[in-house]
């Protein structure tokens, strides 16, 4: 049996065993569950700079939900009330000096 030891989602399990395979799964405490899902963000972060797929960053933006919910959404809009989003693509090329 092949170890893998990693946060899934959710329908990962019965659709390997849809195929005929055996899979052992456990149910994640609440600070394992955070451990693990930052150890996912890295994992989906990584694979979504080498590949560009947005299925990747689907999963980095799932990842995300999980571990911050409504607090994230919550955040999220504070942050863009205050410092705007990224939609113009905006890039700072310089600040002058305090002088």
């Amino acid at each position: 049996m092949k170890k893998i030891n990693k946060l899934v989602r959710d329908k990962i399990p019965s659709l390997i065993e849809s195929e005929g395979r055996r899979t052992i799964t456990r149910i994640y405490n609440d600070d394992e569950f955070i451990d693990a899902a930052k150890q996912k963000l890295v994992e989906e972060m990584n694979e979504y700079i080498e590949s560009g797929n947005l299925e990747e960053l689907a999963d980095l933006v799932e990842v995300a939900n999980a571990i911050g919910g409504d607090e994230l959404n919550k955040a999220r809009k504070e942050k863009n009330d205050k410092n705007g989003d990224f939609s113009t693509h905006t890039c700072l090329i310089s600040i002058d000096s305090d002088t």
